[in-house]
């Protein structure tokens, strides 16, 4: 199918050879999918980052210099988002569960943490 839609788009304005050549980069593809399913398929665990860079197209080695970097982005949020008490926000790798944000949110409207004494609230509610 990916053949013919070559065909279709591009061989009436292109030589028989280029169409071969694209022929042959189509068979030795190692997945024909689209970008946005391929990152979500990675962010899923479901491939390895070389194998979704190489459907990307993207440059053997590349993978891994994007994981160190990423590494390195993440552990600078994770640095400038730790409290004292070695809780973590916004970083969502490390979460501990599902349920964190909601049990942040809670808190955080807690009169109790509050100075005035109210529950900060949104809304109808709202006392902030």
């Amino acid at each position: 199918m990916t053949k013919d839609i070559a065909q279709l788009t591009l061989g009436p304005r292109i030589a028989p050879d280029e169409m071969e050549k694209i022929y042959k980069e189509i068979d030795t593809a190692p997945a024909i999918i689209d970008q946005e399913m391929v990152i979500e398929a990675k962010d899923a665990g479901l491939m390895s980052d070389e194998f979704a860079a190489k459907s990307l197209g993207i440059p053997p080695g590349e993978a891994k210099k994007g994981a160190e970097d990423h590494a390195a982005r993440l552990a600078r949020i994770q640095a400038a988002q730790t409290k004292e008490d070695g809780s973590t926000t916004g970083v969502s790798d490390m979460s501990t569960g599902p349920d964190v944000a909601k049990a942040q949110k809670t808190i955080s409207q807690n009169a109790d943490n509050n100075p005035s004494g109210t529950k900060k609230v949104r809304g109808q509610g709202r006392r902030y």
